[in-house]
């Protein structure tokens, strides 16, 4: 997120789940879930593949993961 912007910006973690059914969003809102091993998510943040790495960096430090 820029420095500039003035939107909301939520982030959930958690371990251990599976999906189970697909979000039901609001008019306007989008969300796209995926379930990925610790291991491939550490890839995608070092390798620049996740669109916000500030949030995926407080999700591994909220794990004491950093």
């Amino acid at each position: 997120m820029s420095a500039s912007s003035t939107r909301k910006q939520w982030a959930a973690v958690a371990t251990g789940c599976s999906k189970t059914a697909e979000p039901k969003l609001d008019d306007g809102e989008f969300c796209e879930v995926k379930l990925l091993p610790l291991q491939t998510f550490r890839t995608r943040l070092r390798e620049g593949q996740l669109t916000d790495a500030a949030i995926a960096y407080l999700a591994l430090d909220y794990l004491g993961l950093l």
